[in-house]
């Protein structure tokens, strides 16, 4: 009977609104989960045809239930389940399940007798072990909680933190009505991340004056993070497939080489790297979508094991970032696609020159590229490297393939823009030092293992071998022992 079902269904749903958690806490109402329908539904699937009827026809139709609801009132099916009384007449059966709970959410427990035999249930208990996890919380950009999908235990014997976007103490309900300035403390400046704002005029402001002092992380908190105004550099790392299909009807990236930071890869890593304030921050690995016409879709799964370190001599200030990042081919069972780079920067405001040392090595496939940005948004490519062999051949093992080094430095001026390339003794402009790097060919030559961005170009650059300039960094690394290389 659909009446019947629909009664008994919305029933149940009033009585689980009326509970103080959701009705008190959660402030949902019985109308609005009746009519959402995949709540409705969820509970309708569940009823119906999650819980059975007994094996023996004289048993009770008689359960202890429990459905697990997600935070967006959702039954998981996964989750719920239910213990049948006992099969013997007039027997005491004792109930006892561990059930763990798989998603935050809201756990519901009741009795059902859909039987005309009386059952008893006595002295039911649940007992609730909590997880580690207290809170979890995403963010939008510019810092506004995404509430949706963010979560926090309910608050028992734990303090409330305050510590949040960016790791900033967040201001707010410091009113007795509960209300508050609801704004970040960045020490010198307070943020607004609701408009995206400093309350105050940023320190440094007039080395940036193309940007409005109030202006927070030059409009791009994606990219940049700006805790005292001074100069970060972004860095980006990409391995991609150049060509159109690859390994047996793979789509390819279908390009060249680009700083674009849309540009699609297979692999790549990106992180912001300041000298002066011994910070890495912003770091991020991941994959584009890979497509196959009889395999579907699909997205790599990315590791990445990133390590950084930081010392001063006089007015150099250099930061080391060593990076090995992998991703398997995403659809069949696939050898991992191996990079593994050493990032030394050595940054001198007052020459204004920020000195570039990179090395790189693994598989050599597919194509790899790694560039740097500025305040202003230019990129400057530090080195690019040809794809050598094919996935099947190329990607098995752990290996350490040289595929780009360089060495030169590029000239920053009060606004930290770069304004030039200096390598080997000669100058370049920004445009022209990137269509030198970028005219290497895509594919992998040996005659060219040495020079400033590939191994597949003969440019100028260091001149270095490779055993050379992969013994330069750790040579001066071990000169270095102050320096503390730590996991970001």
């Amino acid at each position: 009977n659909s009446y019947l079902i629909n009664t008994v269904l919305n029933n149940f749903i009033a009585a689980f609104a009326g509970t103080p958690i959701v009705s008190t806490v959660h402030s949902a109402t019985a109308s609005a989960l009746q009519g959402s329908t995949s709540t409705y539904n969820g509970i309708y699937n569940w009823v119906t045809t999650g819980v059975p009827n007994p094996g023996i026809s004289t048993v009770p139709r008689a359960y202890i239930n429990w459905i697990l609801f997600n935070e967006q009132f959702v039954p998981i099916a996964s989750n719920c389940g239910y213990d049948g009384v006992s099969t013997t007449a007039d027997a005491v059966k004792s109930h006892s399940s561990a059930v763990s709970i798989l998603t935050s959410g809201y756990l519901y427990v009741y009795c059902s007798n859909e039987s005309n035999i009386d059952v008893f249930f006595d002295n039911l208990q649940l007992i609730h072990t909590r997880g580690p996890l207290l809170e979890t919380t995403d963010y939008y950009p510019f810092g506004l909680t995404m509430a949706g999908i963010s979560d926090k235990a309910l608050k028992t014997n734990y303090a409330q933190n305050k510590y949040r976007y960016n790791g900033k103490e967040q201001q707010n309900q410091e009113f007795s009505d509960g209300s508050g300035l609801e704004l970040y403390d960045y020490g010198k400046r307070m943020y607004d991340n609701q408009i995206g704002r400093w309350e105050v005029l940023d320190p440094n402001a007039h080395i940036l004056p193309q940007h409005s002092p109030y202006e927070f992380c030059i409009n791009n908190p994606i990219l940049f993070v700006d805790p005292d105004g001074r100069f970060p550099y972004p860095i980006f790392i990409r391995s991609f497939a150049p060509m159109k299909t690859f390994g047996g009807g793979f789509s390819g990236d279908n390009r060249g080489w680009s700083t674009s930071a849309s540009a699609t890869s297979r692999m790549q890593q990106t992180f912001t790297i300041d000298p002066s304030k011994k910070t890495v921050t912003g770091l991020n690995t991941w994959s584009d979508p890979s497509h196959h016409p009889v395999f579907g879709d699909g997205i790599a799964t990315d590791r990445a094991d990133v390590k950084a370190g930081f010392t001063s001599h006089g007015s150099d200030k250099v930061g080391v970032v060593t990076s090995q990042m992998a991703a398997n081919l995403p659809l069949i069972p696939s050898a991992d696609i191996d990079i593994h780079s050493t990032l030394r920067l050595t940054e001198n405001t007052d020459k204004g020159v920020l000195n570039v040392q990179f090395s790189m090595d693994g598989d050599r496939f597919p194509a790899a590229e790694a560039f740097i940005g500025d305040t202003k948004g230019q990129r400057v490519f530090i080195g690019v490297s040809g794809y050598d062999g094919n996935p099947y051949t190329s990607l098995p093992g752990n290996n350490d393939r040289p595929m780009m080094y360089a060495n030169f430095d590029v000239k920053i001026n009060e606004k930290g823009e770069f304004t030039a390339v200096v390598s080997a003794g000669k100058t370049y402009t920004i445009d022209q030092w990137n269509k030198m790097v970028s005219s290497a060919p895509l594919e992998y030559q040996k005659s060219g293992a040495k020079g400033t961005g590939s191994t597949s170009n003969n440019n100028e650059g260091s001149g270095m071998t490779w055993s050379q300039a992969g013994a330069l960094i750790n040579s001066w690394l071990q000169q270095n022992p102050n320096i503390v290389i730590t996991s970001q």
